[in-house]
């Protein structure tokens, strides 16, 4: 999370989309797999309502559907 915070933070005007929530991110650590999501201007632990995360490899897909919010995916190289 500290890695990532450190990155939407370089550019304040893409900070703005996450400290006002108009786009949610979380981080997933690859050791431990625990999630974290952003709030408030820091990351907290975060447990999702499934207990498997779908798993996605094309981002761009998912940007191109209709959906209006996303759950939570975890996205694999």
């Amino acid at each position: 999370p500290d890695v990532l915070l450190k990155t939407i933070q370089q550019a304040p005007e893409v900070y703005e989309w996450y400290i006002n929530e108009w786009i949610h991110i979380t981080s997933v650590n690859p050791d431990t797999k625990e999630l974290q999501v952003f709030k408030n201007g820091t990351f907290v632990p975060y447990t999702p309502l499934a207990a498997n995360l779908i798993q996605v490899s094309e981002l761009s897909k998912l940007v191109e559907s209709t959906e209006n919010n996303f759950p939570v995916y975890l996205l694999k190289n």
